[in-house]
């Protein structure tokens, strides 16, 4: 996951998606050893890795390029976490993967010092900056890794950076970017009720909040035409039923009273 949004060509080896163990180069005209492909790795590419490549665009040139030092809450700079992001116009691209099997939280806010070439002294950027953010509204981005949308105020990623919780070799590719200005109060308040978790779709939260009204009234008054028509149906069978009862009982005195007039017939 690290490789693919590095500038450049990523060189992806032969077996390296399928788990072989075979190295061989391109002088061999077939494997020698018969190896099977390991299905949990392949989905694994295909969940992670493969939608980031799609993306390689964003990640391709050198130009917005920034590596960022994370800090973690005591001021220190862990750097076993790698933060890097890329911009091609208006597409924007955040990964943050930890390289330690442990737990770590912090903020990704300022680039590590890089040698402006013009000026010829070391420069550093904000998040803000690499990623060219507004400085009100909200921003919405999707998790590559996870597959999940998050939401965070615009005016915090641009004071403060962003916070990320990763586990031991946990990674997130930040992705899909968009900016939603606070209508009304709304998103602030969709903002609010996830409380910096993931959801599939935040507008998805934003429609669940802030649904319309008269869809409501619409559905409740399906419930109640299906209400009232179960209701009928159950009062036909009833009446069905009890007919049916009332003709068992009139054959069964029948039954009984054929016998007498058999024996006076005699």
């Amino acid at each position: 996951i690290l490789m693919a949004p590095l500038p450049g060509l990523p060189m992806i080896g032969h077996g390296q998606v399928e788990g072989f163990r075979e190295k061989y180069g391109m002088e061999f005209r077939k494997p020698k050893w018969e190896e099977t492909p390991n299905e949990g790795l392949v989905k694994g590419h295909e969940w992670k890795v493969f939608p980031l490549l799609h993306k390689r665009r964003i990640f391709a040139e050198v130009e917005n390029f920034l590596l960022y030092d994370f800090y973690t809450p005591e001021g220190h700079v862990n750097e076993d976490v790698f933060a890097l992001s890329n911009r091609l116009g208006d597409e924007r691209g955040l990964v943050v993967y930890h390289n330690k099997y442990a737990g770590t939280r912090g903020w990704v806010k300022t680039s590590a010092a890089f040698m402006d070439k013009a000026g010829g002294t070391l420069v550093q950027r904000t998040l803000a900056e690499g990623l060219a953010l507004p400085t009100d509204g909200f921003a919405i981005f999707r998790d590559y890794v996870t597959h999940l949308e998050y939401i965070r105020p615009c005016r915090e990623l641009v004071e403060q950076g962003l916070y990320v919780d990763l586990g031991g070799y946990q990674c997130h590719a930040f992705l899909d970017w968009r900016f939603a200005t606070d209508d009304g109060g709304r998103w602030t308040e969709v903002y609010r009720a996830l409380g910096g978790a993931g959801v599939e779709s935040v507008q998805g939260k934003y429609d669940e909040l802030f649904a319309p009204k008269v869809e409501q009234e619409v559905k409740s008054k399906k419930g109640k035409g299906t209400r009232k028509v179960a209701g009928a149906k159950q009062a036909v069978a009833s009446k069905k039923t009890a007919s049916a009862k009332k003709s068992a009982a009139k054959g069964k005195a029948a039954g009984k009273k054929k016998p007498a007039a058999q024996k006076k017939s005699e």
